[in-house]
C-alpha cells in the first residue's frame, strides 16, 4: 500500500513538473523566468518567492496607462538583492526581456545584463535607490517607462549603442543623477524621461537623437551643458534654449536663464518647455511662433514681463487655454505698438495683471543683444571638442582655444 502511495504521489509530482514546464515558468538562482520553448528566449518575471510585502501598495505614476500595475514602495520583508546579475540564458533559452516590474524596489546595488537582452520593461528597475552601477548590454534597444525611476545612488549612466529608445519617466526621480550620455543609436527621448533629476548637470546628445518630447527635463535645475554631437541635424543648444531645428519647436530652457530669449524662427514651444524654472524673469516670444502645447509655460514663479513680438495675438486651443492663468496673473505683458486694444480683447491674453504696448526698432533690438561668446572648445588646429563649455576640467592636457583665447586646463 505505502508502494501505491509513493508512486502515486510521484507521479503526481512528474505531472506537476510537466504542467510547469509547458507553462513556461523557470526558477534559476533565486529568479523567475518565463520561457517561450518554440522561440528559444525568455524573460524575467520576478526575483524572490514568496513575495512578502507590508504596507499598501501605490501607484508607479499617473500616466495613463493600459495597464493599472502598482507596487511596493517600501518592505523590511523583502530580500535585498544586493549585486545583480541576469544570466545569458536559462534551460537554453536567451534570455531577451526584462519583464515589466520584474526587480523594482528589489536592493540591488549593481546591475550586470546579459548578453541577449534586447528590452527592459516598464517599472523593471523601479524602486532600487541602492542602485549605483549599470551595465547595459550591447544589443539593448529599448529602456521601457519610469524602468529605472527612483534610482537615487545612479550618479552617472553611458548608454550601449544599441539603445534606441527611453520610454517615459525612465530615469526620472534619480536624484544623484549628474551626468547622461545617450548612444550611437539612441532615436527617442520620451516625456518626463530625466523629470526631477535635479543634480543633471551635463547631457550629451549623439548624432542620432532626432526626437525629444516636451517635458523630458522637467525640473532639471542644474542642467546647463547640453553637448550636442556636431554631426547631429535635428537639435541646437545656444544661449539656454534647446531647440528642434526639424520642427522649428523650442524643447527646453536650462533654469540659469533669467532673461529668456527665443530664438527667432521658432514656431512652436513644446509642452513643459519652460516649466517649474525658477530663474527666470523675462521672456521674449517672436512673432514666428504660432503654437504652444499643454503647460508650454508655466509655474515660472519670478517670471514678471512677458514680451510677445506678434501684433496677432495667438489664438488657443481649449486644451492649453489655461496655460497662462497663473502666469499671467502676476506678469506684464508688452506688446508692439498698434496692437494693445487687440491683445485687451483676446481670450487668454486679456488675463495679463497688466498689458503694455512697447516700441520695437530692429537698430536698437540687434544693438541690444550683443553677439553671445562663443563657449565651445576647440583645439590648435580648429577641430570641435566640446560644445557650450562651462568647466575645461574634464579635458585631457593640452592647448586648447576657448571664448577667444588659448588655455592650457
Amino acid at each position: 500500500m505505502k508502494n501505491h502511495i509513493k508512486y502515486f504521489l510521484g507521479s503526481c509530482m512528474l505531472t506537476f513538473c510537466c504542467l510547469a514546464m509547458s507553462a513556461g515558468e523557470v526558477l534559476s538562482e533565486g529568479l523567475h523566468f518565463e520561457t517561450n520553448e518554440s522561440a528559444g528566449t525568455a524573460s524575467t518575471t520576478f526575483a524572490i518567492e514568496p513575495l512578502i510585502r507590508t504596507g499598501a501598495p501605490a501607484c508607479a505614476s499617473t500616466y495613463p496607462s493600459e495597464f493599472s500595475k502598482c507596487y511596493y514602495e517600501r518592505s523590511d520583508n523583502y530580500v535585498n538583492l544586493g549585486a545583480l546579475s541576469v544570466p545569458e540564458a536559462v534551460n537554453h533559452c536567451a534570455v531577451t526581456a526584462i519583464g515589466r516590474y520584474s526587480f523594482h524596489n528589489s536592493g540591488i546595488t549593481s546591475l550586470v545584463l546579459g548578453k541577449n537582452v534586447t528590452t527592459i520593461g516598464e517599472g523593471a528597475f523601479i524602486w532600487n535607490d541602492s542602485l549605483s552601477a549599470i551595465t547595459f548590454p550591447e544589443g539593448l534597444t529599448t529602456i521601457g517607462d519610469e524602468a529605472f525611476r527612483y534610482c537615487k545612488s545612479l550618479t552617472e549612466v553611458k548608454l550601449s549603442a544599441s539603445v534606441q529608445e527611453l520610454g517615459y519617466g525612465s530615469f526620472a526621480n534619480c536624484s544623484k543623477l549628474e551626468r547622461f550620455t545617450t548612444s550611437s543609436g539612441l532615436k527617442t527621448i520620451h516625456s518626463s524621461a530625466f523629470e526631477l533629476c535635479q543634480k543633471l548637470t551635463t547631457l550629451n546628445i549623439d548624432e542620432s537623437v532626432d526626437a525629444i518630447e516636451g517635458g523630458a527635463f522637467i525640473a532639471c535645475d542644474a542642467l546647463s551643458n547640453i553637448n550636442i554631437d556636431p554631426a547631429n541635424t535635428h537639435f541646437t543648444f545656444a544661449n539656454g534654449n534647446l531647440v528642434n531645428t526639424d520642427s522649428k519647436k523650442l524643447v527646453f530652457v536650462a533654469h540659469n536663464v533669467e532673461k529668456c530669449v527665443i530664438p527667432d524662427g521658432v514656431k512652436e514651444i513644446a509642452n513643459c518647455a519652460i516649466f517649474y524654472n525658477p530663474s527666470i524673469t523675462s521672456l521674449v516670444i517672436p512673432a514666428s511662433v504660432e503654437n504652444y502645447e499643454i503647460t508650454a509655460i508655466a509655474h515660472c514663479d519670478n517670471l514678471t514681463e512677458v514680451h510677445c513680438r506678434a501684433t496677432e495675438p495667438t489664438v488657443f486651443s481649449e486644451l492649453n487655454s489655461k496655460m497662462w492663468e497663473e502666469v499671467a496673473s502676476h506678469c506684464t505683458l508688452y506688446v508692439p505698438k498698434g496692437s494693445l486694444a487687440r491683445y485687451q480683447a483676446a481670450p487668454i491674453w486679456k488675463n495679463f495683471a497688466a498689458i503694455k504696448e512697447e516700441v520695437l526698432s530692429t537698430v536698437d533690438d540687434i544693438t541690444a543683444t550683443p553677439r553671445p561668446a562663443d563657449t565651445n572648445v576647440y583645439t590648435i588646429d580648429g577641430r570641435l571638442v566640446k560644445q557650450n563649455a562651462s568647466s575645461l576640467s574634464d579635458l585631457p592636457p593640452g592647448i586648447y582655444i576657448h571664448q577667444g583665447q588659448k588655455v592650457t586646463p
